[in-house]
């Protein structure tokens, strides 16, 4: 076989962007960077070979494929780009276009032509599910991955022939996502309180060492344990259970040896040797003791600062309920204010470049957070400014790093600190068990609205977490509610608002006589609108996918309840209400209604709000 050699041309997302829109991008040689540098020309050659980390890559040069080039347009219109606008992680970009490649290397491998014409990649999707239904069996695949890799197949090949992805599907069986989830190792609540604990003690501690600007060696009561903090940029933290191999200092007294120790009990007896060994230990302590105290920015001190930057974004975490990956990558700027957002809360507000960025904070922890201001301005040697509210390095040094850019920043500062502090049980302290704590509190102090809002999240994300009752209206209330809704909700005229769930004459002006406690009825979820004076039905397809839609998404969760009772008395109001209005419809338009639940419920061709939030929902695991 001849291979000829290509010099790949790695470009940012931007620059993709640019060059596809102004149509001088250059498909045969292009990369991408990403996390990583990613080599997706290869696409366009069955027969390719890349080594690890190389610049170039050898094709075939007579198998290159004009027509594939669609199938890059397709991962950068459908994936770079709208994973770029959308705000996902890199790491999300990657996981999907490998997904892609793993249907075009499987097509490949087994001779299956999918680009010649419509039956041939009919062909090739049924080939490949029955490929993944076998993987299934197998083990290779759980049933998730499996239901994503089919469904990246089925997106490609509608692109590549423009037509709906049931002209591709046809009767190929779909692959549900099961009912498997991420699940986070269990801790009990006294283990999180503990962990918790920990870093605040171990956060003012040294917040207290640094500010104050006091002297080593320093005591810090973390947890009801003691440590001692060393003039050492390594090895700096000392306790009764990791003791310093120093012989100058004593971790139990917090003693420095002086000279005159070595002629007392229980020195008395020790050769010369030995004394002189203690000796130059103690001249070599008194040394470091005397350079880290003279200077109040040494290496020794900035690396204890970093590890209180380091425990308070787990507090953060902890006090904002806010996801890793947003977090650690968040935009800051000082000119900040602070405002009452609810009983018990601030919101912090500020702009970072053209966007309006804030967050909730329980006003008990403001000071924290302010405490966490004055640290970070230390670390930026009080002079120096960081875009980001969290940095690693220091001074004009300071950086983001690719750790917390992928969202495991939480799980690198749980895993040092416990190694550093011999503490086994931060290294099961995972950012969603953290937020499971942080949503649990606050829906038993606030209520599941508020506590979806301070989250930043939909009711529907938070029901595989939170147990408790909900007292909704009695069914006999409910139907005769629907029953004087009813006479209205289908009458519309031109000048409604297309909304989620149909249309709206009044947007921003909700209005309802009915208070359900676990739905609120106001224009930004889609489930409350269904209970407003002002909610406007359209006996039409689109409306009655819509409705069809989000039954679709809320009954897909209904498997991530704690329980169904638990399930029910949260949504089984809404599905209710969603059934009674397809009813109304169905008694003059039964077909068209009967028509798109097959559509939504056995092909999953939701409307295109509803398409994306569930695809959202499955990348983040809820489903």
């Amino acid at each position: 076989m001849n291979y000829k050699k290509i010099a790949i041309n790695y470009i940012s997302v931007d620059e993709v962007e640019k060059q596809y829109i102004d149509k001088s991008l250059l498909y045969d040689s292009l990369g991408i960077k990403l996390n990583r540098d990613f080599a997706i020309c290869q696409i366009l050659y069955p027969r390719s070979i890349k080594k690890s980390n190389s610049k170039f890559v050898l094709v075939e040069s007579e198998n290159y494929d004009q027509r594939r080039c669609n199938i890059l347009n397709y991962l950068i219109e459908n994936i770079l780009i709208k994973n770029r606008q959308l705000g996902l992680k890199p790491a999300t970009t990657i996981r999907r276009i490998k997904e892609v490649k793993y249907f075009i290397e499987y097509a490949d491998n087994t001779n299956l032509n999918f680009i010649d014409n419509i039956n041939q990649a009919r062909k090739a999707f049924l080939r490949y599910t029955k490929y993944l239904q076998s993987s299934i069996q197998k083990s290779k695949y759980a049933q998730r991955t499996a239901s994503r890799l089919q469904k990246e197949a089925l997106k490609l090949l509608s692109y590549l022939f423009r037509v709906e992805p049931i002209e591709i599907k046809q009767s190929t069986t779909l692959i549900h996502s099961g009912n498997e989830t991420r699940t986070t190792q269990a801790m009990n609540e006294s283990d999180i309180q503990f962990c918790f604990n920990f870093y605040h003690d171990l956060f003012k501690s040294i917040y207290g060492f640094i500010i104050n600007n006091a002297n080593y060696p320093y005591k810090a009561t973390i947890t009801n344990t003691n440590y001692w903090f060393l003039p050492y940029t390594k090895g700096f933290i000392a306790n009764e259970s990791k003791a310093m191999k120093n012989s100058a200092f004593n971790c139990h007294t917090g003693k420095v040896l002086a000279y005159e120790d070595l002629y007392q009990e229980p020195y008395l007896n020790i050769d010369k040797q030995k004394r002189d060994g203690y000796k130059r230990a103690i001249r070599l302590f008194n040394q470091y003791l005397k350079n880290a105290n003279s200077n109040s920015f040494t290496d020794e001190r900035l690396a204890i600062a970093q590890i209180g930057v380091q425990a308070y974004y787990i507090l953060f975490l902890f006090t904002t309920g806010m996801n890793d990956s947003t977090a650690s990558t968040l935009k800051w700027n000082e000119d900040y204010t602070i405002q009452k957002e609810m009983q018990d809360f601030k919101n912090i507000k500020y702009r970072a470049g053209n966007k309006i960025v804030e967050f909730s904070i329980a006003s008990k922890f403001l000071n924290l957070f302010k405490n966490f201001l004055e640290l970070r301005s230390y670390l930026l040697l009080n002079n120096f400014k960081s875009a980001y509210l969290f940095f690693q390095g220091y001074g004009e040094n300071s950086y983001v790093s690719t750790t917390a850019k992928s969202g495991n920043l939480s799980s690198s500062i749980n895993s040092r600190i416990s190694k550093i502090f011999n503490t086994e049980k931060l290294k099961f302290l995972t950012s969603r068990t953290i937020r499971l704590y942080k949503t649990k509190y606050l829906i038993k102090h606030h209520g599941v609205i508020q506590a979806a809002n301070i989250a930043q999240t939909s009711v529907v994300t938070l029901l595989k977490h939170y147990t408790g009752e909900n007292e909704e209206t009695s069914a006999e209330q409910m139907t005769k509610y629907y029953d004087d809704l009813n006479k209205s909700v289908l009458i519309h005229s031109p000048n409604d608002k297309v909304i989620t769930a149909g249309h709206c004459s009044s947007f921003g002006n909700p209005d309802s006589d009915m208070k359900l406690k676990s739905i609120n009825i106001d224009c930004e979820k889609s489930e409350g609108c269904l209970f407003c004076k002002h909610f406007r039905c359209h006996a039409d397809s689109d409306d009655v996918r819509k409705l069809l839609s989000l039954l679709y998404i809320i009954e897909e969760t209904k498997n991530k309840a704690d329980s169904i009772d638990h399930f029910n008395s949260i949504y089984l109001v809404v599905i209710n209400r969603i059934n009674n209005l397809l009813k109304e419809i169905s008694e003059n338009q039964k077909d068209l209604v009967e028509k798109i639940r097959e559509e939504v419920f056995e092909y999953e061709i939701l409307s295109y709000y509803w398409e994306k939030r569930l695809e959202m929902l499955l990348e983040l695991g809820v489903l």
